[in-house]
């Protein structure tokens, strides 16, 4: 199982995990780019940057607690090149994951209203 690190380097799932979690946090920095270009700091932009962050920080919660140690991506890819970037030790991530969770906590509502 992932939890107990029980696989192996060529796993199919492995890769499909990783990547998808990739994926997910390149939205998020995309998310999060685009406030940061336009200047966008009103409120529903401060939620929208917190709620980018709080699934960055979640995706990197599954990425560290299944394989350790992974590199922290939090700019924009835009060449091949640029995802070139060397693990970051799980100390680190854990840091950076409380970093965008405390953001989130910051800025997101304790609820809110249903819409129907």
């Amino acid at each position: 199982t992932y939890d107990n690190f029980q696989y192996t380097k060529d796993d199919w799932g492995a890769g499909l995990y990783w990547d998808k979690h990739y994926v997910m946090i390149g939205q998020c920095n995309s998310v999060l780019n685009t406030a940061d270009a336009n200047n966008f700091n009103d409120e529903r932009s401060m939620i929208n940057r917190a709620e980018a962050r709080f699934f960055r920080a979640y995706t990197y919660f599954d990425l560290v607690r299944t394989f350790g140690d992974v590199p922290i991506i939090d700019f924009i890819i835009t060449k091949p090149t640029d995802n070139e970037v060397a693990k970051s030790p799980a100390d680190m991530v854990w840091s950076f994951i409380d970093e965008d969770l405390a953001f989130a906590e910051q800025y997101l509502p304790i609820s809110w209203e249903p819409k129907y």
